[in-house]
């Protein structure tokens, strides 16, 4: 979504968009260190993944 297009959104859309993005790079950010690192399980992993593909699924419908 461009900028133009965000800013004629309601502000609560805006928050709850801004929220996702944060929630989105967090997962990703977490998936990416997890994939290096010998410790996380493989659980932990799948559950980042499902959070990210939804926040994903909000960011394309909303």
């Amino acid at each position: 979504m461009d900028t133009l297009a965000r800013k004629s959104l309601p502000e609560h859309v805006r928050h709850a968009h801004a929220w996702a993005e944060r929630q989105l790079n967090r997962a990703s950010q977490f998936i990416r260190s997890a994939s290096v690192s010998s410790t996380p399980s493989l659980c932990e992993i799948r559950n980042q993944y499902s959070i990210c593909c939804e926040i994903n699924l909000f960011l394309r419908t909303s």
